[in-house]
């Protein structure tokens, strides 16, 4: 019976050593898998769900997480959907990910002195100097809607610098309202104009003096030109008193196996050399998703993954398209629709500009050099392209062809469940009992279920058969829903399109 006993007591300890041997390999640091089937990452972008947290497409547990929240210790409660958060951790073979780190800093503080409507669902507003983009469709509100948006409100901001500077805003909560000398307010930007105890970030003066806690900006110091972040309190005429001035709380290096970053692609020169929320990015060697390299644009949201090499450039090894991809198929209703002079056009009510980069075909008369001086009213176009934050839509590919079915694919608006209506990109979409709603995989969907699932950001095709006016929507004969990315449990993208077809 002793020796039983003796060898379950030898069985045990080799198997706590062996535990222990395993588990001493699962360490989150360095640069390669920290385990077998792990990996050490780093993830940035707009929270898209919770239940622990999802984020670019990939649920992350965050049950022993810890949450540093602007700066100071906080939990997944103070987080919101759509606010831009990075999240430090694990990733295994198997499509799971473990959080041991979320990080959230809000990019914008203070009150709105300026609203412009650029369109039924798209304002910009002005706080602190900086002008910031919100709609219906790519911003969630907390505590307010983007008709209840007033002067003088006070806003607290999260989202994407994108290349003119502007601010898209994936998350806006409201505050209690300002009080100069009193209220707290946050900003990044350049410093420009430093002079003795101030500097400019756009039109906000930013005093400070010994008080301020000041980072160590290096042998430099504090200078023109460089990014900061402020922290301060509201003066008269929007200007900062300085309680701290800081480098962005950015750790961007080679720690992590992996890196993800969604955000707006800015300063681009080709695929090896661009900018992802102020990331060098070289992207030669990516395979994108869905496979369209000429969606490869200034001012495009996308997602980057790959390693971060010893010159601080991630070189992507994939590339996910974000930006709300859009189709229209419509007829021209007017020869005032067209604005040579600024490449633009209008369909369906819709801005839709022209880049150099934009393919410009001709299918149905194969005119030799045919650009948009050639439209007329009553041509019937196919326009793709990405919807930006403020209602425009930027052309990847334009064609004139023979008229077909009146299509509007891109992002919901509004909805109007009782009058059975709602909006994409601010065009009216009326449906009715004869109206056919499908699942993005072709599944049929009652309309209430339709409904009860359609929500604001998401993306919807409607069609509308061909009757001889293809310049609005009579009723939308036909609806399909797009659910938004989010990989399966083996790993593998259930919505996303990879295979480089040409009808996305």
């Amino acid at each position: 019976m002793m020796k039983i006993q003796n060898y379950r007591a030898a069985f045990v300890l080799l198997v706590v050593s062996l535990i222990g041997m395993g588990l001493s390999g699962c360490s989150s640091g360095g640069g390669g898998d920290s385990a077998a089937g792990a990996t050490s990452a780093a993830s940035e972008g707009p929270i898209a769900g919770f239940g622990s947290v999802i984020m670019n497409g990939v649920r992350w547990n965050t049950d022993s997480a810890s949450f540093e929240i602007n700066g100071q210790p906080g939990s997944q409660d103070d987080l919101g959907v759509g606010m831009i958060v990075r999240v430090e951790g694990e990733r295994f073979s198997d499509g799971t990910a473990r959080a041991e780190r979320v990080i959230f800093e809000s990019r914008l503080r203070g009150p709105i002195r300026l609203i412009e409507v650029l369109g039924p669902d798209a304002r910009a507003l002005e706080v602190l100097g900086i002008r910031a983009v919100v709609s219906r469709a790519d911003t969630r509100f907390e505590g307010i809607d983007i008709d209840s948006l007033a002067l003088d409100t006070m806003v607290d901001l999260s989202g994407f610098v994108n290349g003119d500077g502007d601010l898209e805003v994936t998350h806006l909560r409201s505050r209690s309202g300002p009080v100069v000398n009193l209220t707290e307010v946050k900003l990044y930007g350049t410093v420009s104009g430093l002079a003795g105890g101030s500097f400019m970030i756009g039109t906000s003066e930013v005093l400070f003096d010994e008080t301020t806690l000041v980072d160590d900006f290096g042998p430099g110091g504090l200078r023109d030109g460089i990014e900061v972040r402020v922290e301060g309190i509201l003066l008269v005429n929007d200007g900062i008193r300085a309680t701290e001035i800081e480098t962005p709380r950015r750790e961007r290096d080679d720690r992590f196996a992996q890196t993800e970053i969604q955000g707006v692609v800015t300063d681009f020169a080709s695929q090896s050399d661009f900018l992802v929320s102020g990331q060098p990015v070289d992207a030669s060697g990516a395979t994108f998703e869905p496979n369209d390299q000429a969606l490869l644009i200034e001012g495009v949201r996308v997602e980057v993954e790959g390693p971060i090499n010893s010159n601080g450039v991630l070189i992507a090894e994939k590339l996910k398209f974000r930006s709300n991809r859009v189709r229209i198929h419509a007829e021209v209703a007017s020869d005032d629709d067209v604005d040579v002079a600024a490449d633009r056009i209008w369909m369906l009510g819709i801005p839709v500009d022209l880049e150099p980069s934009t393919r410009i075909r001709d299918q149905r008369d194969d005119v030799n050099g045919f650009n948009l001086s050639d439209v007329r009213a009553g041509d019937f176009l196919e326009i793709r392209g990405i919807a930006r934050s403020d209602g425009r839509v930027v052309a990847t590919r334009f064609e004139r062809d023979d008229h077909d079915d009146l299509l509007l694919r891109g992002p919901v608006d509004q909805i109007d469940e009782p009058g059975r209506v709602f909006t994409i990109l601010g065009v009216e979409i009326p449906t009715d009992s004869s109206t056919i709603f499908r699942e993005d995989d072709g599944t049929i969907l009652s309309e209430s279920a339709f409904y009860d699932r359609v929500r604001p950001g998401l993306v919807v095709g409607a069609g509308d058969r061909e009757d001889g006016d293809e310049t609005d929507f009579d009723m939308a004969d036909e609806v399909e829903i797009e659910e938004p990315d989010l990989e399966d449990e083996t790993g593998q993208s259930g919505t996303d399109d990879t295979s480089g077809s040409q009808d996305d």
